[in-house]
């Protein structure tokens, strides 16, 4: 299984970092985010030619901004730091036929002060453990300058990727 983590500059878009892994991979995809609605990820996936069938959203940002938009294939959640409970919905999503993970973003988990880096790590390694028995994949973004973070460091070795802002996508 691929476990990529994917660097990216603070104001990068790297939406379309993500799409090419999305075309590439041929897979539908479970897409975690946190700070951008599906709405706007499915206008700008429809640019890529990607079809809205092929992404399923675990929508952590539509009930904070209080919008009322409901998309179909999509779950809005409100415990941004129930690791457990997220990994749960993700593996509910994987075995509807969407074995590609996008997490938009791990940096978005340092926010939180009940998630610290053992959780982190045990939630991953779970995770990680169930998404392999049905040869998911996983591509997590992250900012580039969060790498030096404790709980982050500690995340390192669970990836067998690493993709820096300048490298090319899943090749080497």
């Amino acid at each position: 299984m691929d476990k990529a983590l994917i660097l990216v500059k603070k104001y990068e878009d790297y939406l379309n970092r993500i799409f090419e892994i999305i075309k590439e991979r041929g897979k539908k995809a479970c897409y975690v985010t946190f700070n951008k609605t599906p709405d706007f990820i499915l206008e700008s996936a429809a640019k890529h030619n990607i079809q809205k069938d092929k992404l399923y959203f675990i929508d952590g940002i539509t009930a904070r901004i209080k919008s009322s938009a409901k998309i179909k294939n999509s779950v809005q959640i409100s415990y941004f730091d129930n690791l457990s409970k997220i990994s749960n919905n993700i593996r509910k999503i994987v075995n509807k036929g969407y074995p590609l993970v996008i997490f938009d973003s791990l940096s978005n988990l340092l926010i939180y002060p009940s998630i610290n880096d053992s959780s982190i790590v045990k939630s991953l390694k779970v995770l990680f453990e169930s998404l392999d028995k049905v040869n998911g994949e996983v591509a997590f973004v992250c900012y580039e300058k969060d790498i030096g973070n404790y709980s982050l460091d500690k995340t390192l070795s669970l990836f067998n990727k690493i993709i820096k802002p300048s490298s090319e996508l899943f090749g080497t």
